[in-house]
């Protein structure tokens, strides 16, 4: 391949790179963060869901290892 071939595709490459994250980057700074676009309540009912999940988790993991803990003993 001709050397000044080689270098005008690989700075084509590169500066198609550049305008994409330059793109991206105008593309985060207008758009405002996820959590900002819910309300207070929702925000706060998805926050006692999650204490729950992992409530619920924890529950079930100290029942399993009770179970397992009786297993053992009998063995």
């Amino acid at each position: 391949m001709d050397p000044q071939l080689q270098y005008w595709t690989c700075r084509q490459k590169s500066s198609m790179g550049t305008k994409f994250w330059q793109q991206s980057v105008e593309d985060k700074e207008d758009k405002t963060p996820t959590w900002q676009k819910f309300t207070q309540a929702e925000m706060a009912e998805a926050v006692e869901r999650d204490r729950k999940r992992r409530e619920e988790r924890l529950d079930a993991c100290a029942a399993k290892l009770k179970q397992l803990d009786q297993k053992c003993k009998q063995a």
